[in-house]
């Protein structure tokens, strides 16, 4: 499994980065990201969006709970919620609001990396409807990374 960056090659690198555009345009987030969970972290693999975008996918705490879920995780504003009000990218740039994951899963559908976008504005109105295209985006990378 790609735990890294440097182990894909530059024509899927491309692959990738262009998946996050198109997820980051397509939601109007101000950052979408993919993050491989190993060993209990996450190792960054793509992001568009505002610097530091890493933190997104990197902080222990949204990531980890979309890692562990088949559903999209969908935190409607990080600020009101106690348990990632005080986190960095919260309190501090990229001031994330907003934040909306879906798992990766390999062909034995094991959840193996996060598929993440945020934005500095609350979105109460983000449904799991609204998700699909994050989950078909999700599958794309899955085989990407196969």
């Amino acid at each position: 499994m790609i735990t890294n960056r440097s182990e894909l090659p530059n024509e899927r690198l491309r692959e990738l980065d262009q998946i996050c555009r198109d997820v980051r345009e397509h939601y109007r987030a101000t950052a979408s990201s993919v993050g491989v969970l190993s060993d209990g972290f996450f190792s960054h693999l793509a992001a568009e969006g505002t610097a530091p975008v890493e933190q997104i996918i990197a902080s222990t705490a949204p990531a980890s709970l979309a890692a562990n879920r088949d559903l999209p995780t969908i935190i409607s504003d990080l600020r009101a919620h106690p348990q990632f009000c005080t986190s960095q990218f919260v309190t501090g740039p990229p001031y994330s609001r907003f934040y909306a994951a879906v798992p990766i899963k390999n062909k034995a559908g094991k959840r193996f990396a996060v598929l993440a976008i945020a934005r500095d504005v609350p979105d109460d109105d983000f449904s799991l409807n609204e998700a699909d295209f994050l989950l078909e985006s999700a599958l794309l990378i899955a085989e990407l990374l196969g």
